[in-house]
């Protein structure tokens, strides 16, 4: 249990100071990685960095945990840089829920 707490939240303020150094520092502005945009017909679609984020956290705690037999630390450190990931997107962005955006 002791370890699950300890990965947890040393990984937590690792995963929210990596989103704010990788990502822009306002609302549409690009950050030393660019943004994963895709436009198809008049739609374009933000795969915002928290949404990637919960993504692989929802593959890694649904599907991958029960296949790859993870040490307790790594996997809870993981849970917890995916998870300040995704708090960082949602609460540094006003722009965070727009992932569907028409065009035109």
């Amino acid at each position: 249990m002791i370890k699950k707490v300890i990965g947890f939240f040393s990984g937590s303020p690792i995963g929210y100071l990596s989103g704010s150094f990788f990502a822009g520092s306002q609302t549409g502005q690009s950050g030393l990685i660019n943004p994963v945009i895709f436009n198809i017909g008049d739609i374009q679609i933000h795969l915002h960095h928290w949404l990637i984020s919960f993504m692989v956290l929802l593959f890694t705690l649904l599907f991958l945990r029960k296949k790859v037999n993870f040490p307790t630390l790594f996997l809870s450190f993981s849970v917890g840089v995916m998870s300040g990931l995704i708090l960082q997107g949602i609460f540094s962005y006003n722009d965070w829920r727009k992932v569907f955006l028409l065009q035109g």
